[in-house]
């Protein structure tokens, strides 16, 4: 066990593979794509990139509808945690990804201000 833990390639905890719609790891063999379910899982998300890929998702999306299944999503998953101190850390880390969504749409909209401005000059 310490030869393990002190190896620079170990990671403990959980990691996510995200498959593509409408397909389980069987259906994936069975259709001919085993290389690609190879590559999403020598590839796996750790929970911060999960969340990522939920925001780029969800609340990228237009339809309000979405943002909204995309949050319920996300705050069920953190729900289930059961450590507080890593519910807390993921809790923030999620806040801070909004809040720099947020930010990023408020620079856009000021930069697409400033352009249309500029063109009226």
């Amino acid at each position: 066990m310490n030869n393990l833990l002190s190896s620079e390639n170990f990671e403990l905890g959980i990691k996510f593979v995200l498959l593509p719609k409408n397909y389980d790891p069987d259906l994936l063999l069975d259709s001919n794509l085993k290389e690609q379910l190879n590559k999403l899982l020598d590839n796996p998300l750790n929970i911060e990139q999960l969340i990522e890929k939920y925001l780029e998702k969800y609340n990228y999306s237009q339809n309000i509808d979405e943002k909204f299944k995309g949050s319920k999503i996300l705050k069920n998953l953190l729900s289930t945690v059961a450590n507080k101190d890593l519910k807390k850390i993921l809790n923030d880390y999620f806040l801070f990804l909004v809040y720099m969504i947020f930010l990023n749409v408020i620079l856009l909209v000021i930069i697409l201000f400033l352009q249309y401005y500029l063109y009226l000059i």
